[in-house]
Parts: structure tokens; C-alpha cells; sequence
């Protein structure tokens, strides 16, 4: 007897195929309809998905072969394990044993500049033509996308250049991409170029937009709609659609071949909820027990039982398979969007960030090793509990070196519960500040992205300014770059906790050198607030800060906050030092709160 696996070495979003052959000359064992395998590592059985210690290797209709699957474990550890298969003997106790080492591999992990820090535009109008209203002005002008990413000191600005949106004029089989998004994106991408940005270009995958027609030429996923207990197909495209999968490896050949495009991303690139139509393959690659009338069951039949065991059962061990397994579908699909495009830039997916993913058919290092160079984790729908969860969650799971992490949250009052205590902004950024710090237990993620403008000129803010949000962009820019050690300033803003309209306090600015070295030329620059007049008008020059060192200026202000400005006012400062860019730039804020009685000012 002999054991073989279909390859030497797997990456961690594959499954091992083993294949047990029992030769003419064991016919004096016993040679059951299944077989049983079993991996270990270091001599210890590793259990595969749901902690099955074996899975089972199914008679393959060619006499003398036996075939299995075993999925590899979420985020293992790299290095060889071994395969094991045992057959007992007929006509004794003996048993006959065979091995097969394997490994399991990681795709190297592609070094990026630290705390790279990028802003996000979800649009879908001509923003060149109708001006976004700019962080300190509603007004704005043909560049005001440029505006903002100075403001916020990015490295580099993001695109969603496919969307499909049914219904629109110009979308059809033929070309399914909204056609303003792929004719705009040159331009923007060469003024984004012609300003010292870096740009990147992202596809919606399988997500529809629009009308919810169906009526383009893809096949549709199947979910389960539990109030009414039926089977329904949502506005999303199966991840197992050729023609969906081709029309995206078409765009992305597009976006490589611009020379102003730096990167790709992809979006929406998961299963969501549902994708039963994947039923009868995930029940053979992860070994699952199906009924006894199974096999006379219709597709139709065999997915809604699928749909019942998941989401009415919740039978955990086929929740966790389902999960792995569509992880596994998508990443095969980013492997192959990569080797059939051809692409050569770096690639970027969004993430949700609950559960790493997982539960909508996503996973990180899965991810990386398909051949993500970055995993963009989106903070976003969760409350700040569940935000916190993530962060120990993350931590738990991953550590920094094994993939790049950009965290982000979107620029939506909605989404953070209508926080005003903390204000709307601020709630933003200590989300985006505690991922940075979180996720990987205590090391710095690689970057933050701010998202987006579109949200930020336009969308739901509250009854918080653009230039509150632009200001928390700014900040959570500034700290990600720090904690990366991309410079070495820390500033930080000391203010009363409240006052009376009409007091004039301190506001103390707090710099600190972490460095080894000298930082010149250092300038505070005060941002213009409503409610807040700094006594003293301008720049205030610091000039050298010595390595390791720290100094504090004190700014006498007036609070002037009115009810019309809230219960909350926003103090905000610039420090830029030599040499000057938009990137060298620490922005720092704190809320002061408008006082309802009289108090003892700082």
C-alpha cells in the first residue's frame, strides 16, 4: 500500500489531496468502501478544519485507489507534516501502514513602507467637474480631491474605478464596468501623479450595484432568507461565475497597464452570506455527512439543506467547514485573477474585520499567500465593543511578519452608533488609533486608510463639520506614521476639560522627540476652529528638537463656542518640521466641552 499527496507543498488556502493505492499484492486486507487519513507534525496528529483528526479517503471507482481531502488549518505553522493511511489485515491483527511527507508553505511577505497612510475615493460621479467642498470650505475647486489628501497628509489615493451597476446607461454583458469610473480613472490617476501622490485603482468583484435586475449574463449566488424560509438569489454574482471572474481579470489588466496606476485593489471580493450554489463541492472537499437520501435530493434540495444547517441548525462543525471553505473558493479566485492578468503591481484586499473575515468567506493569511500584498480591514459596522473584540481577536491570531495590515473607518456618523460622547470624530479616531495598536498584540499595523472622500464631503457626518473629520483623518495618519517610527515627533494637546463661552484658557502643546536624531526647522501651526480664536495669530516656531528630548508651548486661546456649535469644540494643531511635506506633518486635536454653569477655568 502507498499513500501519495497530489503535490510536494501546499500554500495555507489549499487543500491536500491524498491518493491511497492498494497493490495486487495486498489483497489479504480487508478493502473497505473508505479509508481513513490522518496528519501530523513533529510526530503529533494536527487536526484539520472543525478538529477532524482524520478524514476520510473514498473508493474512486478505479480499482486499487482510494481518494481524500484535508483542508489546512486555519493560519498553521509552516514546515513539513506527514500523511498517514492504515489498513487492517483479514486474517490477523497486523495492520499495514504507508506515509507521505508534504510541506506547508508561506508566500514571502513583500516589505512595504511603514505607516503608509492613504485616502480612499468611493464615487461615482465626475468629481474633476463637480468639486468635492473641501475640509474649511464648501466651495472647493476642480483639484479639491487633491485639496484633501494634502490636508490629510496622504501617501497616496485609492479609487473605486469597477463598479456594476445594473440598470445604468452603458452597462451590458459585453462591457459590465460603469463607464464614468474606468473613462475618469487616467486623469485622476495622472493628476493624482503629477501632485506627489501614489495611485491605486480598486474593482468591486462580486457585489452589484444598481437595480437589482439580473439581468446581465452571470450566474447569481443563492442565499437563504430565514423570516420566510425561503431560498432567494441576492444581488450578488457566485463566486464560481467564469464570465464574472474573466470581466475582472480584463479590468485589472487595464489598471497594470497604466504607468500612473501603483496598485490594485480588490473589493467585495467574498462570498457575503449565502453561496449555496457550491453545495455539492463543499460537501466533497470537506468531508461533510449528508442524509440518507441525499443522492436522490435535487440541487435546489441539497442547498436549502445546506441553508438549514447553517443558518437554522447552526451545526458549528459544518459552520466552520462552510467558512474555511468558501475562504478557500475566493482565495483561489485572487490566485487566479494574479496569474491570469498577469499583474505586476502590488495588490490590496478589503477585509471585513470581524472574526478576520471568516464568516463572510475571507481570511488574511489565506489572502497573502494567494497573493495579496496588503489586507485592508475595514473597522466599519461594528460598535465600539465589537471593535474592541477585534483588537483581541486580531491579536490572538496573527502577529506582526505574517501579513500588512491597513486598518480603516469609514467617515459615516451612522456607523459609529451617533457617538457624542465621545464626539462623532473623535469615537473615529480612537477606533482607528486602538486597531493600530491592537491588532497585532502591541506592534504598529502597516498603515491606515481614511474612508472616504466621498463621506467626508458629502455623507452622513452628523452634526460634526467636514473639517472635524478631516482633522481625525489627519491625526490617525499622523499616530499610525509615528508608531512606525516613519518619524520620530509625538505631539500631543492638553486642554480644560470645559468652560463658559467667552473664557480664555491654555492650551498646552505637548512635543516630544522619540528619535536618535535631530528634527529641524519645527513650526506649530494652529488650525483655524469655530468657537476656538488663538490670542496670538500664526505659526509659532519651535525650531530644533533635539533627539530624545521633549518641550511643552503653552497658547492662550478664547472659547467662544456657542450652543449653535454643539456641546463639543474641537481645538486642533499642525506641526510640520524640514523637510517640508505634506507627509511631515503631526496633527493633533482635543474637545473641549461648553460648560452649562459657571466653573474655575484652567
Amino acid at each position: 500500500m502507498t499513500v501519495t499527496t497530489s503535490k510536494p507543498a501546499y500554500y495555507r488556502y489549499e487543500i491536500v489531496e491524498v491518493t491511497v493505492h492498494l497493490n495486487y499484492s495486498d489483497q489479504h486486507l480487508i478493502a473497505p468502501d473508505t479509508i481513513y487519513a490522518s496528519v501530523s507534525r513533529n510526530g503529533s496528529v494536527v487536526p484539520t478544519i472543525a478538529q477532524m483528526v482524520r478524514v476520510p479517503c473514498l473508493f474512486g471507482g478505479v480499482e486499487g485507489l482510494w481518494h481524500g481531502y484535508w483542508p489546512i488549518p486555519w493560519n498553521p505553522v509552516l514546515g513539513t507534516y506527514v500523511v498517514e493511511t492504515e489498513v487492517f489485515a483479514s486474517d490477523s491483527t497486523d495492520t499495514l501502514r504507508a506515509r507521505a511527507p508534504f510541506e506547508i508553505i508561506g508566500r514571502p511577505l513583500q516589505p512595504l513602507e511603514p505607516g503608509m497612510c492613504v485616502m480612499t475615493i468611493e464615487s461615482t460621479i465626475d468629481f474633476l467637474k463637480t468639486p468635492f467642498p473641501v475640509p474649511f470650505d464648501a466651495s472647493g475647486s476642480e483639484e479639491s480631491f487633491l485639496t484633501w489628501a494634502r490636508f490629510l497628509g496622504a501617501d497616496a489615493i485609492w479609487y473605486s474605478v469597477g463598479q456594476t451597476m445594473e440598470g445604468e446607461s452603458g452597462v451590458t454583458d459585453q462591457d459590465p464596468w460603469y463607464p464614468l469610473n474606468v473613462r475618469l480613472f487616467p486623469e485622476v490617476a495622472l493628476k493624482t501623479k503629477e501632485a506627489g501622490f501614489r495611485f491605486g485603482g480598486w474593482i468591486g468583484c462580486y457585489f452589484l450595484w444598481g437595480e437589482n435586475l439580473k439581468e446581465l449574463d452571470y450566474t447569481y449566488s443563492w442565499d437563504y432568507w430565514k423570516p420566510t424560509g425561503k431560498m432567494y438569489r441576492p444581488h450578488r454574482v457566485s463566486i464560481t461565475d467564469e464570465k464574472r471572474l474573466s470581466d475582472i481579470i480584463g479590468l485589472v489588466r487595464m489598471l497594470d497597464a497604466d504607468p500612473h496606476v501603483d496598485y490594485v485593489g480588490l473589493d467585495y471580493i467574498r462570498t457575503g452570506f449565502g453561496g449555496y450554489e457550491m453545495v455539492e463541492d463543499f460537501v466533497r472537499a470537506m468531508s461533510v455527512g449528508t442524509p440518507c437520501e441525499w443522492h436522490d435530493d435535487s440541487v435546489f434540495e441539497k442547498r436549502r439543506w445546506l441553508a438549514l444547517e447553517i443558518e437554522v441548525e447552526k451545526d458549528s462543525g459544518i459552520v466552520e467547514k462552510w467558512q474555511w471553505y468558501c475562504a478557500h473558493r475566493v482565495a483561489q479566485n485572487i490566485r487566479t485573477i494574479v496569474e491570469r492578468s498577469g499583474l505586476k503591481k502590488p495588490l490590496w484586499v478589503f477585509l471585513l474585520g470581524w472574526r478576520h473575515g471568516q464568516e463572510h468567506g475571507q481570511d488574511p493569511i489565506m489572502f497573502h499567500d494567494a497573493g495579496a500584498s496588503w489586507c485592508a480591514v475595514m473597522l466599519y459596522e461594528s460598535n465600539a465593543d465589537h471593535c474592541r473584540e477585534m483588537n483581541k481577536s486580531w491579536s490572538s491570531y496573527l502577529e506582526k511578519g505574517r501579513v500588512n495590515l491597513i486598518v480603516g473607518e469609514s467617515v459615516d456618523w451612522e456607523l459609529l452608533q451617533r457617538s457624542t460622547e465621545p464626539p462623532g470624530p473623535e469615537e473615529f479616531y480612537r477606533r482607528v488609533t486602538e486597531a493600530v495598536d491592537g491588532l497585532y498584540g502591541g506592534a504598529p499595523v502597516e498603515g491606515v486608510f481614511w474612508h472616504d472622500l466621498n463621506r467626508g464631503a458629502w455623507g452622513k457626518r452628523g452634526p460634526y463639520r467636514r473639517l472635524e473629520w478631516a482633522v481625525t483623518g489627519a491625526a490617525s495618519f499622523s499616530y499610525v506614521r509615528s508608531q512606525n517610527g516613519r518619524f520620530p515627533l509625538l505631539v500631543s494637546l492638553g486642554v480644560p476639560d470645559e468652560m463658559l463661552s467667552g473664557t480664555t484658557f491654555t492650551m498646552t502643546v505637548h512635543l516630544e522627540n522619540k528619535g536618535c536624531s535631530d528634527v529641524n526647522d519645527v513650526v506649530v501651526e494652529p488650525i483655524e476652529m469655530p468657537g476656538i480664536t488663538f490670542l496670538k495669530s500664526g505659526p509659532i516656531p519651535v525650531g530644533t528638537l533635539r533627539s530624545n528630548t521633549e518641550t511643552r508651548l503653552n497658547c492662550r486661546c478664547v472659547f467662544s463656542g456657542s450652543e449653535n456649535d454643539g456641546t463639543h469644540i474641537m481645538i486642533a494643531t499642525r506641526t510640520k518640521w524640514a523637510p517640508e511635506t505634506h507627509q511631515n506633518q503631526y496633527v493633533s486635536f482635543a474637545y473641549l466641552r461648553r460648560a452649562s454653569k459657571k466653573i474655575l477655568t484652567k
